[in-house]
C-alpha cells in the first residue's frame, strides 16, 4: 500500500491510495464474511450460508467496492493524522468497479486543516494593572439601593411628577368602555409615558384627593395597534391619594435589610468585595481576550469555508442555549432586526477567530509537551458521572473519538494556563490578591467538569483540534 497527498490553495487534498490485490482480497473476505454474519438466508442458521450464495445475493463486485473504499478511507485518515492535517468531513471514496486478481489506484479530495504554523511567542506580555473600588463606586451602589425601595407617604397637596396616585378610572375607545371608577389603581406620575395611557400624567398633574376629570387623548397615527391609531380616547378619573415619593435613610436597619449584614460599615465592605470581584472577572476576561488575539497573530493558518460553516452553526446553536426557551432564534433575530443569513456573515470574523485559537494552543501544547494522563481523562469521567446521577460512564465505553476530544481540550486548557503565568505582568506587589484570583479562576476541576459535560453528552462528527 502506498498513499500520497497534494493540497491546494483551496485547503482541499487530494489523496492517492495505491493498493495491491493481496490487500484487497483480505479485506475482501472481511467484509464478505460481515455480510454472511447478518444475512438472513431461508434454510441456513445465521452465520451458515455459502460463500457463493451470499456473493451473488450481494453482488460480489459491489462487496470487492466496499473492501477497496474502507482500506483506502483508513489509509487516507492514517497518512492525513501522520501528517499532521486534520480531514474535516467523512473521507469517503468511490470506485464503480474492481478487477479480481488487479492491483487499483483510487484517489478521493476533501477538505482539511492543515497544522499551521505558530511563531515565537515568548515576547507576549500582557500588563495586569491593580484592582481598584474607590468610595464614589460604594456610594453609587448604596444609592441604587435607596431607589429601587422608595417609601409613599400620603400628602395633602395637588399631584406632581414623580408622586404616585391611587384613582379610579373609566375610558373610552372605539366606542368601548373599560374600568370601574370604584376600583383604585395605582400610577406613578412620570414626564414621558408611552403606550395607551400617553398623556394622561398632564392631565393628573395638579388634581389633589376628591377631584374628578374628564378629558380626552388622542394616539399617533403610527401607533403599533390599527385598530386603535389615531383614535380619541374618553377619560373620566377619580383621585383617592396622592403620595409622594421618600428614600429610606442610610443606617444600620437599611444595612440588615438590604444586605442582610449588622451595619453600614459591613454593608459597604461587603459592597467593596463583590465589586472588586466582579472587576477581576471582567479583567481575566480582557485579560485572555488580548493573549489570545496576540497568539492567534502569531499564527498561519488557511481555514478553509467548510469548517467555519461548522463553526458559525455552532456559534448559533450557543446563541439558541443562552435565550433558551423564552424566545426562538427566528424571534431573536426580528427582534435586533437583522436575518439569520446576515448573523451569520457577522459572526464568521468570530468563527474563525475560534478556530485559529484552538489550532495555536494546540501548538503551543506540542511546542511545551503537555500530556494528558489516563487517570486525566478518568477524572472527566467521574466528574460527569457526579453531575449525571445514575450514570456510571466507564473508561472503555468511551469512543476514540471522545478520548481524542478529551485530550485535546485539557491540552488546549493547561496550554493557555501556561501562557498566563508567563505572559501575564503585573504592576506591584499590591497586586498579588488579584494574580492569586486570576489562577484560581483557571482551576482545572471546572474545566474537566465542562469538557466532560460537553464531550460525554454528544460526540461531534468534526474536531479541528486533532494534532
Amino acid at each position: 500500500m502506498n498513499v500520497t497527498f497534494e493540497t491546494t490553495e483551496d485547503s482541499e487534498a487530494t489523496f492517492t491510495v495505491q493498493l495491491e490485490w493481496n490487500e484487497i482480497l483480505k479485506e475482501y473476505n472481511k467484509v464478505l464474511n460481515g455480510y454472511i454474519q447478518k444475512a438472513k438466508v431461508p434454510g441456513f442458521r445465521p452465520g451458515h450460508a455459502p460463500k457463493s450464495m451470499i456473493e451473488r445475493m450481494y453482488n460480489k463486485n459491489l462487496l470487492l467496492s466496499e473492501a477497496v473504499e474502507t482500506l483506502a478511507e483508513k489509509a487516507a485518515v492514517q497518512k492525513a493524522f501522520d501528517s499532521d492535517v486534520t480531514i474535516l468531513t467523512h473521507a469517503h471514496f468511490h470506485t464503480e468497479s474492481v478487477d479480481e486478481g488487479k492491483d487499483i489506484t483510487i484517489t478521493g479530495t476533501f477538505p482539511v486543516l492543515g497544522k499551521g504554523v505558530l511563531d515565537d511567542y515568548s515576547d507576549i506580555h500582557i500588563p495586569v494593572h491593580n484592582i481598584v473600588v474607590s468610595d464614589e463606586e460604594v456610594d453609587q451602589v448604596i444609592e441604587s439601593y435607596r431607589t429601587e425601595h422608595p417609601i409613599y407617604k400620603a400628602v395633602d397637596r395637588p399631584a406632581q411628577i414623580g408622586d404616585s396616585i391611587t384613582v379610579g378610572m373609566v375610558y373610552v375607545i372605539n366606542e368601548k368602555t373599560v374600568g370601574d371608577l370604584d376600583q383604585d389603581q395605582q400610577f406613578e406620575l412620570i414626564e414621558n409615558r408611552s403606550g395607551l395611557f400617553a398623556g394622561i400624567d398632564a392631565f393628573l398633574t395638579g388634581m389633589s384627593e376628591g377631584d374628578t376629570k374628564e378629558f380626552e387623548t388622542t394616539l399617533p397615527n403610527d401607533y403599533p395597534s390599527e385598530m386603535y391609531a389615531g383614535k380619541t380616547i374618553h377619560f373620566t378619573v377619580v383621585i383617592r391619594q396622592v403620595s409622594e415619593k421618600e428614600y429610606p435613610v442610610i443606617d444600620d436597619g437599611f444595612a440588615k435589610q438590604e444586605a442582610g449584614v449588622d451595619s453600614v460599615e459591613q454593608m459597604r465592605n461587603s459592597i467593596r468585595s463583590n465589586q472588586y470581584f466582579q472587576k477581576l472577572q471582567s479583567m481575566e476576561r480582557n485579560l485572555q481576550s488580548e493573549l489570545i488575539d496576540q497568539l492567534v497573530a502569531k499564527l498561519e493558518l488557511n481555514v478553509p469555508k467548510e469548517l467555519v460553516d461548522t463553526e458559525v452553526t455552532d456559534i448559533l446553536q450557543d446563541l439558541s442555549e443562552l435565550i433558551g426557551e423564552s424566545m426562538q432564534l427566528d424571534d431573536y433575530f426580528k427582534m435586533i432586526g437583522k436575518d439569520e443569513n446576515t448573523y451569520r456573515e457577522e459572526v464568521r470574523p468570530d468563527a474563525i477567530r475560534r478556530i485559529k485559537q484552538r489550532r495555536a494552543l494546540s501548538l503551543v501544547a506540542d511546542r511545551e509537551n503537555i500530556t494528558v494522563t489516563a487517570q486525566d481523562i478518568q477524572n472527566v469521567i467521574n466528574d460527569y458521572n457526579k453531575s449525571k446521577p445514575g450514570q456510571h460512564l466507564r473508561y472503555s465505553q468511551l469512543s476514540n473519538n471522545q478520548r481524542i476530544i478529551i485530550v485535546n481540550r485539557l491540552r488546549n486548557e493547561r496550554a493557555l494556563d501556561l501562557l498566563k503565568k508567563r505572559s501575564y505582568v503585573y504592576d506591584t506587589a499590591e497586586n498579588s490578591e488579584a494574580q492569586a484570583s486570576v489562577s484560581a479562576e483557571e482551576s482545572p476541576q471546572e474545566e474537566i467538569k465542562q469538557i466532560g459535560e460537553d464531550t460525554l453528552a454528544s460526540e461531534p462528527v468534526v474536531d479541528d483540534t486533532i494534532s
